[in-house]
């Protein structure tokens, strides 16, 4: 559970607090409820002392699905799957340890109802990524496009970031990062979006592009932390990005594209995702 419709509610507590909500209707003595061991927030909304049937995924020991020896393959992630004192390696589709945290939810929920460990983890791997869900295109003047575009929000921004950095090796780290349409403008906004700023500065992102005026604060985070004023771009034109990116456009860059869809299906960005992903 992280922010995301900050919109709608006053604060990030009343947010996830709405988000526990989605047990009323669990029978405590029938329903089995999985959780993300790993989540701190989950712990702080849901009291789950009077539910028979709890299961725990995650990284940490003591999970009844555990993920072990988590990497980065060809493709998408590899890791151990522990289960009851048995192990299963496991492939799925898809870049990032969030995609690790579905599938560990996945398995524990189709095996509750039925289905083996060992069948789950073999239909895992003919999982289809969705499109624009860090989607690994070819670009223009081979580089490596990251198509997060779907949709945008402070959680998925910075776990595009952390697939950037964990993907690119030594090759130059571009993120071009939009503003969040359900974050809103409050206080609370601008503290998500500074966040943003911090994990840019930490996944050691070389350029950074800013897309529109609510996400300004991604940049100035940035800047304040350190990063090198002349490779920060603030801009709301796809046209004036791509004329900036331009140069960079080679077999030696990374660039992640995490801009929301109502932005991208502007004609100038539209232009530029042409451009970029020929």
């Amino acid at each position: 559970i992280d922010v995301y419709h900050l919109k709608d509610c006053k604060t990030p507590e009343a947010y996830m607090k709405a988000k526990a909500e989605i047990i009323n209707g669990l029978d405590p003595k029938t329903g089995v409820l999985i959780l993300n061991a790993d989540d701190s927030n989950i712990k702080k909304v849901l009291d789950v002392s009077g539910f028979q049937r709890v299961i725990y995924f995650g990284f940490s020991d003591g999970c009844h699905f555990q993920a072990k020896n988590v990497r980065y393959v060809d493709g998408g992630m590899q890791f151990t799957l522990k289960h009851q004192d048995q192990t299963y390696e496991v492939f799925v589709p898809g870049y990032g340890k969030p995609n690790v945290y579905n599938a560990l939810a996945a398995i524990a929920a189709a095996s509750s109802a039925g289905m083996s460990v060992e069948e789950c983890c073999e239909r895992l791997a003919s999982f289809e990524q969705m499109k624009e869900h860090l989607q690994f295109r070819h670009g223009a003047g081979g580089c490596t496009i990251i198509d997060d575009t779907w949709n945008a929000a402070p959680l998925s921004m910075a776990s595009a970031l952390e697939v950037l950095q964990e993907t690119s090796g030594s090759k130059t780290k571009i993120a071009i990062l939009g503003y969040m349409p359900q974050l809103g403008e409050s206080e609370f906004a601008r503290q998500q979006y500074a966040r943003i700023g911090e994990k840019v500065v930490e996944t050691q992102v070389d350029y950074l592009f800013v897309v529109g005026d609510e996400a300004k604060e991604i940049g100035r985070k940035a800047l304040e932390l350190g990063m090198d004023p002349s490779k920060v771009y603030f801009s709301n034109s796809g046209t004036e990005i791509y004329q900036i990116l331009k140069p960079f456009l080679n077999q030696d860059s990374v660039v992640l594209l995490k801009i929301p869809h109502r932005v991208m299906v502007q004609d100038s960005f539209q232009k530029l995702k042409r451009a970029i992903m020929p």
